[in-house]
């Protein structure tokens, strides 16, 4: 039997419906076709459409034919046909191009994880250039092989046009981006379910890929976000400094694609700006990426003489080894894949080829890296460290003492009793009211003369909706027409409370606001934000709420507590108490309970002063009084006698001078023995019989020192409390409160300028409506545009699309907004029926329309028929839509304007604050400037022009697109709208408003602004910010600009940006980059000097502490940038290495000069990468300022992750210090002496290092049987669960003392001083004390 035939083509069908298979497909196009029969259709691969917008899903198959059909041979030109389908309501489409996204296979929801599109390369078909030469067309590889290798990835081609010859098309290599960018978006790649991406690219395909990826780092939010899909690719031949296209340039000589050929052409300088740009992107993002390249010649393209053209020309290599690769196949042979092919043939992988496999594996490492990280140390020794700290949930100290004792016996774990719940509700309402709370609905313009009164006519249903609603009550509309201003109307208006007020309900009312503004802050504009907002309204209205939020407060506060090892007053108390033999009876709690409750300094006053305060005459002196006493709290419980009696005339004189002193003396003097804890304790103790010597002491002053640091963490908890998911879980607690009726009524200004995911702020406010709570009712009045999102969500609900609404008040607008006292004004007015008609309901479009025309009335002169026709023709050339009105706005600034163009739009939307006029005038001659002298000559030029030169240069360069605002104390700018945003976000902004000059210009907003604030000296958050934005938004650091600056000036102006930045040892730029995590900045220094970080007078240790702090980088940053230094050259001193392991283990004895603020997650990888290095290192680390020496870090008592890399790399887990301890002798000892001193220890570590060291064969010498028993009871208060200890044969002794004696002391380093020489009268710190302790084997 023959093989059949098939055509060389190969079609996609497109439009059939959801629910065929490829049986019922084959029927379909055979009976629509007539002319072809079912076996002569062969589909390949039927797959859901793209498009997720789809009303009626439909179906894509890729198919041949045996039989060419005769609709299709007789316009075969064509490239698409329409097949009528009887019963369908839309034709089906087939056709050969393959333009746009299609889908070769289908993955079930459940387990699709990934979607990988193939990119074409130059003059190559989008499907075909994938398959194998010859006829037989039915094979190709991406659709019927890599599905079966990943069946978790959807695998899609992407088809464009890229012809060269008799092409017209002059689109370039950003234009094809453009289109690459609008197909993903358009096809739900910003959803934030969509799937990560990885990528096939071949030849000029990589290139558009890359483009596309620049393109997306600096536009807008969805723009980031669909980057942040992008995993990875893997590049077939894709030039990365060009490729050979001289034969290619002879065929198409002087046509409009000459230009796509220049910019790919070898030695391009566009390709080299495109790859740095390319290269630092996907550095900072850690996408992966693999490099193929071929090893054989390709025949190249010549025209005969007939005028044809023919692939008979010379061969030769079109992309070389070191463009394809970046030259990586040296550097980084794992990262490249050689195709022993021509430069087409290299992607044309035929059935059974061995490298079909190559490529699945290399697409499982893209997906890899996007995968989960490595099992947790106690996961690989299969410990059991499960066990957590009990906790009862009651407030009072009497009954949490004694129902803890009964069940657990004697007290030992700090966190096991609760304190009181004592919180300062005025403080709560104040911590939530951010002061830029209303600051967006006062700049909002207000409603011009009686336009928007028609909203509480009955028509539009709002008024009804205010009377008897609920729910949600949309107002819908275009851009620009006017949504804000009509919020704010029906905000302020009068008639808004009258209709939501119900007489004889008994419901209170409270009516909150937001509104939302992208162009503001970040709580203008965030989650955070609104949730913010809204909650403070309401405690402010309704202030007993702020009792709701009390328990929450001190639920976190217990949180922090916990990771600060903090505990509680009450169950320091028990703890000192049970130390010295006392029975904790009725007598002792009841007085624990009150010194606990006297901590609530502010509710003492208020109790003790009661009735003083009711007599005062002046009813503003009750809290001056109250205030003065919290300020002066710890010098009066500090003060005796004289001084004492001074402080508190001063602060009677201070607060009620014409009041007796006597009286308040006397109630001052009872605060403060109430509010004396340490007075209180000794006190108490006397009582009992307790004989107080040194040690007691000691004793009470950590129990002091625990609740000052309590106090501590208190005072600054409304500041770090706040959290998305803290105000979240605070707004459903008063919504689910049981003590007041209430009726709350929320007005949300432009819900589409929230700056995160519609899907999410819409479902979010429809929850919010749909609940029921046991006495709350929620409505929602929102405006926003009329995005797919928010009509899934509330088409449902009430409302109306204000443009629809408007034309009246457009009308009136116009007459109001019309200069009467202008000469052309009547000229004017006769437009205003015409620009209403245009306007469609737009505001905005009206506001320019105006500006424009009333620019031209003032600018000529004439009479008043001439000036007639010239307004006319004004107003008939203005575009209808706004993106094409900015558009003609920027082509009209004079073409050497422009760059001063781009930088004032690109600088006032990337601003993370809002800017003066003259801060953006410095920020514009930053811009170009290449070193500080020559920044510090144009300021002092333009310092001395007048205010009106600045204005009039920002109108000229902004054509009127940016407005001065009051921002509260001083003028501000801002763009004029928030569509003018997303124009400037737009990635065709640049071309538009540069022109080629875009292709080699790769600065952009942040680049602008963190020059300025450099060159300022301002190394703040706003440099750190605006510096980490330009190297990810752009890929490329700011290392030419950046390394010119001298050091005295970075040391003068870091110390006063920074605080201890001279105590953190910060002097260079270096330490600032590390600070500020400029990853890019790094590699450019270490590239141009390879000692750099070798030979830096900055510890680089510091500033990656200080980064957390105020670099706002991430945790995987900081040790990304930990390894580069490292690997660099930079060696980490001992110092530093103290400082790491005391992070970890000892924070809270951390010596002030030597804190630390990385995070154990940050820590055990830190500490990892330098035993990688070379964990000899570890050994001989000095201690204690010099004086003292532990053998080796084991003696530290590391992280059991770093315990276990030291002992695997040849590290003896029974090495021994000079006392002759070993590493589990320090632990044992360790442990119970620093729980007593500061509680500190983390059980489940000290359990985990205990089985490391266990599985090495660690073992204790000098530690006695007492001593382990006091370590397990360490444990066992902490509820660790020590059954792993048991399995792990624990305690074990050592048994050949003279065996253990044979460390070697060259790697312990220099022996260390024994305590004996101590001088007498010195004064330890409370760490030095604790390791003089463990080096002679004492206890506490």
């Amino acid at each position: 039997m023959s093989k059949p035939r098939h055509t060389s083509k190969v079609y996609r069908l497109r439009g059939l419906p959801g629910h065929v298979d490829r049986l019922e497909a084959v029927g379909i196009l055979s009976r629509s076709l007539q002319d072809v029969g079912r076996d002569d259709i062969h589909i390949r691969s039927l797959a859901a459409a793209v498009d997720p917008w789809e009303r009626q899903p439909t179906r894509t198959a890729t198919l041949t034919f045996e039989k060419t059909p005769a609709l299709i041979a007789a316009h075969s030109e064509l490239g698409e046909w329409k097949i009528p389908v009887t019963g369908l309501g839309s034709p089906l489409l087939i056709d050969t191009h393959f333009f746009g996204l299609t889908a070769l296979n289908d993955v079930s929801p459940a387990e699709h994880r990934y979607d990988c599109i193939a990119i074409s390369g130059l003059a190559s078909h989008p499907f075909g250039s994938w398959q194998p030469h010859g006829e037989d067309k039915s094979f190709m590889w991406i659709r019927d092989v890599m599905p079966n290798y990943r069946p978790s990835t959807r695998f899609l081609v992407y088809g464009y046009d890229t012809a060269m010859v008799n092409s017209r098309s002059f689109q370039s290599i950003p234009d094809l981006s453009w289109s690459l960018i609008s197909d993903l978006k358009a096809n739900g790649w910003v959803s934030p379910t969509t799937k990560p991406l990885i990528f096939l690219a071949h030849s000029l395909g990589g290139v558009v890929l890359k483009q596309a990826l620049v393109m997306l780092a600096g536009s807008g939010e969805r723009e980031k976000f669909l980057l942040s899909r992008v995993k990875g690719a893997i590049f077939f031949g894709v030039p990365s400094t060009g490729m050979v296209t001289s034969h290619l340039l002879a065929v198409v000589k002087d046509q409009p694609n000459r230009t796509l050929l220049d910019d790919l052409s070898e030695g391009s300088p566009y390709l080299h700006k495109l790859e740095k740009q390319f290269g630092g992107i996907s550095y900072d993002r850690k996408m992966r990426f693999f490099w193929g390249y071929e090893t054989r010649k390709s025949r190249t393209v010549i025209r005969t003489p007939g005028g044809s053209y023919s692939m008979s020309g010379p061969e030769v290599v079109l992309v070389t080894k070191e463009s394809a690769t970046k030259g990586l196949c040296s550097l980084e042979p794992a990262s490249t894949i050689q195709f022993d092919e021509s430069h087409s043939n290299m992607v044309k992988l035929g059935e059974g080829d061995h490298r079909l496999s190559i490529m699945a594996s290399k697409l499982s490492e893209i997906e890899g890296a996007d995968g989960h990280r490595a099992g947790h140390l106690s996961d690989r020794l299969d410990l059991s460290l499960n066990g957590g700290t009990k906790i009862i949930d009651n407030s009072d100290v009497l009954t949490a003492g004694k129902e803890f004792r009964a069940q657990n016996g004697p007290v030992s774990e700090s966190e096991s009793i609760l304190d009181p719940t004592m919180w300062d509700n005025q403080a709560v309402r104040k911590s939530l009211h951010a002061a830029e709370r209303d600051l967006r609905l006062e700049q909002i313009v207000s409603a011009k003369g009686h336009t928007f009164g028609w909203v509480f006519d009955d028509p539009s249903g709002f008024s009804k909706w205010l009377q008897k609603g609920q729910g949600i009550f949309w107002i819908s509309g275009k851009p620009g027409s006017g949504k804000s201003t009509l919020m704010k109307f029906i905000y302020n208006d009068p008639r808004t409370n009258e209709l939501l007020y119900r007489w004889g309900y008994k419901s209170t009312q409270i009516i909150a606001s937001f509104f939302f503004h992208h162009r503001g802050s970040a709580l203008q504009k965030s989650f955070e934000g609104l949730l913010r907002s809204i909650i403070s309204q309401i405690v402010e209205a309704q202030p007993t709420l702020a009792n709701i939020l009390s328990p929450m407060l001190e639920q976190k506060l217990r949180e922090r507590a916990k990771t600060e090892i903090a505990g509680t007053l009450s169950s320091d108390l028990v703890l000192l108490l049970e130390r010295q033999g006392l029975i904790i009876e009725e007598e002792i709690e009841n007085e624990i309970s009150s010194m606990v409750r006297s901590q609530n300094t502010r509710a003492e006053i208020h109790r003790i002063f009661w009735d003083y305060f009711r007599k005062l005459d002046d009813q503003t002196a009750p809290t001056r009084i109250e205030e003065s006493l919290m300020r002066n709290r710890k010098a009066i419980v500090g003060s005796k006698g004289p001084y004492l009696n001074e402080l508190l005339s001063d602060i009677c004189k201070a607060t009620i001078p014409l009041e007796d002193p006597c009286s308040f003396k006397d109630l001052a003097l009872c605060w403060k023995v109430k509010i004396d804890l340490q007075s209180r304790i000794y006190h108490l103790l006397a009582q009992q019989g307790v004989d107080v010597h040194v040690s007691v002491e000691r004793e009470v002053e950590d129990v002091i020192y625990r609740q000052d640091r309590r106090e501590a963490f208190r005072a600054t908890a409304y500041d770090h409390v706040w959290t998305r998911s803290a105000l979240q879980t605070a707004l459903f607690e008063i919504f689910d409160q049981t003590h007041l009726d209430l009726d709350i009524t929320l007005f949300l200004d432009a819900v589409d300028e929230y700056d995160g995911r519609p899907e999410f702020i819409s479902t979010f406010l429809k929850d919010l409506v749909q609940k029921r709570f046991p006495k709350t009712s929620v409505r929602i009045c929102c405006s926003s545009r009329q995005w797919t999102a928010f009509i899934e969500e509330f088409s449902d609900y009430p409302g109306f699309k204000i443009h629809e609404h408007t034309e009246e008040d457009i009308r009136q607008y116009s007459l109001v907004t019309i200069d009467e006292s202008l000469p052309a004004a009547d000229l004017l007015y006769e437009l205003v029926p015409e620009i209403v008609q245009r306007a469609e309901g737009v505001f905005l479009w009206v506001r320019l329309v105006l500006q424009d025309l009333t620019k031209a009335a003032n600018t000529n002169s004439g009479v008043d028929h001439q000036l007639r026709t010239l307004l006319r023709r004004t107003l008939e050339s203005l575009p209808n839509q706004l993106n094409d009105y900015y558009r003609a706005i920027i082509e009209r600034i004079p073409a050497a304007s422009r760059w001063d163009t781009y930088v004032v739009l690109e600088s006032i939307s990337q601003s993370s604050s809002t800017m003066n006029i003259w801060t953006l005038m410095e920020v514009i001659e930053c811009s170009t400037a290449s070193n500080l002298e020559e920044v510090q000559r144009r300021v002092e030029k333009i310092s001395r022009a007048p205010q009106t030169h600045a204005e009039n240069r920002l109108r000229l360069l902004s054509g009127g697109l940016v407005e001065v605002v009051d921002v509260g104390r001083d003028w501000g700018l801002q763009l004029m709208h928030q569509t003018i945003k997303e124009f400037v976000e737009d990635t065709q902004f640049k071309h538009i408003v540069l022109g080629s000059l875009a292709k080699i210009t790769h600065e952009n907003g942040h680049s602008f602004l963190s020059k300025y604030h450099l060159f300022s000296g301002n190394f703040g958050q706003d440099f750190f910010y605006h510096a980490r934005e330009a190297e990810r938004t752009t890929g490329r650091s700011q290392y030419p600009v950046f390394s010119g600056i001298s050091e005295s000036f970075v040391r003068e102006s870091v110390s006063t940006a920074i605080p201890n930045a001279k105590r953190h040892e910060i002097r260079t730029l270096l330490g600032v980059a590390i600070v500020a995590g400029l990853r890019q900045y790094l590699r450019d220094a270490v590239s141009a000097d390879k000692l750099v970080f070798r030979n830096t007078s900055d510890s680089l240790m510091r500033a990656l502490f200080l980064s957390l702090e105020y670099g706002d980088t991430s945790d995987q940053d900081v040790i990304e940038v930990f390894r580069l230094v490292t690997v660099h050259g930079y060696v980490i001193t001992h110092a530093e290495l103290k400082m790491l392991l005391n992070a970890f283990w000892a924070p809270d004895l951390n010596q002030e000069e030597d804190r630390a603020f990385l995070p154990n997650q940050i820590l055990v990888p830190i500490i990892s990468i330098v035993l990688g290095q070379n964990w000899q290192a570890l050994y001989g680390v000095d201690f204690l300022d010099g004086r003292y020496t532990v053998g080796t870090a084991l003696h530290l008592s590391p992280p059991p992750e770093v315990a276990e890399r030291f002992l695997t790399g040849g590290g003896d887990a029974n090495a021994l210090t000079e006392d002759c301890r070993t590493p589990l002798d320090c632990l044992v000892h360790a442990c119970p002496i620093m729980s007593t001193i500061a509680e500190i220890v983390n059980g489940e570590e000290a359990c985990a290092l205990a089985c490391v060291l266990a599985q090495h064969g660690g073992s204790l010498l000098k530690a006695r049987q007492e001593h382990w028993d006091s370590f397990i009871g360490v444990l066992r208060a902490r509820g660790v669960d020590i059954s792993a200890i048991e399995k792990a044969g624990l305690p074990r002794w050592h048994n050949d003392l003279e065996a253990s004696l044979s460390f070697q002391t060259a790697e312990t380093g220099p022996k260390a001083p024994s305590t004996s020489n101590i001088p007498p009268g010195s004064k330890l710190s409370k760490r030095s004390k604790l390791l003089s302790f463990l080096s002679m084997g004492k206890k506490l």
